[in-house]
């Protein structure tokens, strides 16, 4: 029975992927403190609702596990969540430690067992244009029109850890 497990979630966390972002927010997305911070979509391919607790997302192949998600953020079924990548996790769990370079570098997101899962190395970034998988999750990159394609349907929640 444990072994059944496992495998379901090794699967499962495969089925987290980078689907799009923007190193270059000027004047699209806001967050709920009115600014226009980098963000990072992560995308649930899956059909069943994954807990993000225990993740990590970096910019720094070098650190790979800069910013751990602490809390429990969910991603349900066949959709996608924001998260901010504006140095200021005080403003809530689903912003990160660290700002995006609009001059190019990467984005790295790995499961609780510290196994990389999705990466991206990306070039010079435009101002107000993300940059997107299309088909969701696991299509091909390229730039996304200044339309954000981005429909999150989400649920988050908060533990407490000791």
């Amino acid at each position: 029975m444990l072994a059944l497990y496992v495998i379901c979630q090794s699967f499962a966390y495969s089925q987290i992927s980078l689907n799009e972002f923007m190193a270059s927010n000027n004047t699209i997305l806001c967050d709920d403190y009115d600014e226009f911070d980098d963000w990072v979509e992560l995308g649930n391919s899956t059909l069943d609702t994954i807990n993000l607790f225990g993740w990590y997302i970096s910019d720094d192949q070098s650190d790979p596990f800069k910013h751990e998600i602490l809390d429990s953020i969910y991603i349900l079924p066949d959709s996608v969540i924001i998260m901010w990548a504006d140095n200021d996790p005080e403003q809530g769990i689903n912003h990160l430690s660290f700002k995006l370079s609009s001059q190019g570098e990467e984005i790295i997101i790995s499961n609780p067992d510290q196994f990389q899962v999705d990466h991206i190395i990306f070039g010079e970034q435009i101002s107000d244009i993300s940059y997107g998988r299309s088909p969701d999750f696991f299509g091909e990159w390229g730039t996304a029109s200044s339309v954000i394609r981005t429909t999150a349907t989400t649920s988050t929640s908060t533990t407490t850890t000791t």
